[in-house]
């Protein structure tokens, strides 16, 4: 049986997603005349998408991949993406989006799967594994018009199968990843929410209820950094984005971002990615060498929606 496929998005970047259903599949195909255009940000939504067809090129935060068929990408809130619409050639797939709130609702499984995949953005689908995944999509994009507690029973179970999928195919056996731990789960969701007002990490650490000597041990266990190392590249990758996005000064970038004062920003940030703010917009802009090894941004311009 085809799946049905939906109608591509224009230039309009919220005619699909802001629909208030917690969990969507679109099915993508290019034999319509409109292009996909995914969404600038989302705060709310793990998005997955799958180029079963095409090749093109996709700006997450700072990073530009190109991709070719059979590229899956796994999309976090709050993060900043979307299609270079000049490199896009054929494509087809499939797109799936997941509310975190429905994660939290639907129990352990479902969170403590995607918690697994934290350091994965991107996965090759192999030839044999191709059928059985495209199976899966389709059967959620039937079952989800279903309106009842047994559909939402079936949706959950393909989810859980569907994550388990792209667990296993993931760099590295589930047995050798760090045990799902819910509190650095909260901490990191406290982060993304407070980062500008609270630096300590004392005060994270009382809002989950343990003390700063485990909240390191808990962020150290999943990630191999400390909870403080974690907050700062939280900081470090909003002040970015900000940068690299927008054309706000580094004075109004500083004080968005909890720093007292300007120089406090530059010194953090210096520390952090060794050169000042206002050369890494040189270096965005081309005026400035990169460091020996170190990645040039891309240069995907979103400023106009990077508050979206």
């Amino acid at each position: 049986m085809q799946p049905p496929i939906a109608t591509l998005l224009s230039g309009n970047y919220s005619s699909y997603w802001d629909q208030p259903d917690p969990v969507q599949v679109i099915r993508f195909a290019s034999a319509s005349s409109r292009r996909l255009v995914l969404p600038a940000r989302q705060n709310d939504l793990f998005m997955i998408t799958w180029f079963t067809k095409g090749s093109g090129q996709l700006t997450i935060d700072l990073s530009s991949t190109a991709f070719e068929k059979d590229h899956l990408f796994i999309i976090r809130p709050g993060t900043i993406f979307a299609l270079d619409t000049q490199k896009v050639t054929g494509l087809e797939g499939w797109c799936l989006s997941i509310k975190e709130s429905y994660l939290h609702e639907y129990g352990s499984n479902l969170s403590g799967l995607i918690f697994e995949l934290h350091t994965i953005s991107n996965l090759k689908i192999p030839e044999a594994t191709r059928q059985k995944m495209a199976q899966l999509f389709y059967f959620l994009q039937t079952e989800l018009p279903v309106r009842s507690p047994e559909a939402d029973v079936v949706v959950n179970a393909y989810l859980t199968i569907l994550l388990s999928e792209f667990r296993k195919l993931s760099d590295g056996p589930s047995a050798h990843r760090a045990l799902h731990d819910p509190r650095y789960e909260e901490f990191l969701d406290i982060i993304n929410k407070e980062f500008r007002e609270i630096k300590d990490i004392g005060a994270y650490a009382a809002r989950v209820h343990i003390s700063s000597k485990q909240l390191n041990r808990i962020c150290k266990e999943a990630t191999g950094r400390t909870a403080a190392q974690l907050l700062d590249e939280r900081v470090h990758l909003e002040a970015s984005r900000l940068l690299h996005y927008t054309t706000r000064s580094i004075k109004d970038i500083s004080y968005e971002l909890g720093f007292g004062q300007p120089s406090y920003f530059i010194k953090f940030y210096r520390r952090i990615s060794h050169r000042t703010p206002h050369q890494y917009r040189q270096l965005l802009s081309g005026k400035h060498p990169a460091p020996h090894g170190a990645p040039v941004p891309g240069r995907l311009s979103l400023a106009n929606l990077y508050d979206n």
